[in-house]
């Protein structure tokens, strides 16, 4: 994991407290006189900066054969400090925290604008694959609640547009939700390119959808309101899988003629 300068100086670190913390990142564990050579602080100065890194839970002393020696703490428990610092602040409200390494990347946000931005993000896509989305119980309701109405109508028509093609997993209480919209919301939901999928709502009622895409997965919380960006082909592939093997034991659905039933009963 890189620190950015900006990162460390929201912790309240100066410029010679950030230096010692990328020093010792380079190194596991370095003596006082070689991480003053090093740092180019004098070694007095290194000391004292030591000590109030320690208190804070940065660094810490240990023993190495004969003699102590510094290492940073673990870059999990300094991301930790760095999270809950950045989460009481209000500019950085939406971000809980991020993982990335050369395999995997993962992002997690907070906020109904973010859980917006992700469905958004779909547009996106490479219409040369397809788009697994797995929808909770849960979501009609939180969508049909939370999102701007003309928000969906718009998503409705760029997806029509776009040639994304959706497989969907879904609950069977959508079929419900469809009932209230008007004739006009109808008409943005139909002719969308979704294959639908319908099961029981005890296998989908975990309060979130799950977006697969290429190597992305994308998890809407909406217990929560948090989004969850996982970018690794592995879970992909995994996520792929179960996708389908719930789809060969699943109901598939016509969707677009059950709105076009629903739209000639509000004639």
């Amino acid at each position: 994991m890189e620190y950015a300068n900006n990162e460390l100086k929201i912790l309240g670190l100066s410029a010679k407290e950030i230096a010692i913390i990328k020093r010792l990142k380079q190194t596991k564990s370095l003596k006082v006189t070689n991480l003053a050579r090093l740092t180019r602080i004098p070694r007095t100065s290194v000391e004292f900066l030591l000590k109030k890194l320690n208190k804070r839970g940065l660094v810490e002393k240990v023993k190495i054969r004969n003699h102590y020696e510094w290492q940073k703490v673990d870059d999990a428990i300094l991301a930790t400090k760095f999270r809950q610092l950045i989460n009481n602040l209000d500019f950085y409200s939406e971000i809980i925290g991020k993982i990335e390494d050369k395999s995997i990347i993962i992002e997690v946000f907070r906020s109904k604008a973010k859980i917006i931005e992700a469905a958004t993000k779909i547009l996106k896509f490479n219409p040369a694959y397809r788009v697994y989305y797995i929808q909770c119980a849960a979501s009609a309701k939180y969508q049909m609640e939370k999102f701007p109405k003309q928000f969906v109508l718009e998503f409705h028509r760029k997806l029509k547009k776009s040639g994304i093609i959706m497989e969907v997993i879904t609950a069977e209480s959508i079929l419900p939700y469809f009932n209230s919209l008007s004739k006009k919301e109808l008409q943005s939901h139909l002719g969308r390119p979704l294959i639908t999928y319908l099961v029981p709502d005890q296998f989908v009622d975990f309060g979130a959808d799950i977006i697969i895409h290429k190597n992305l997965i994308i998890i809407l919380n909406y217990d929560d309101e948090s989004v969850i960006y996982i970018k690794n082909k592995l879970f992909a592939s995994i996520f792929a899988n179960l996708f389908e093997l719930i789809q060969s034991y699943s109901k598939k659905y016509d969707l677009n003629e059950y709105m076009r039933n629903l739209m000639v009963a509000k004639e």
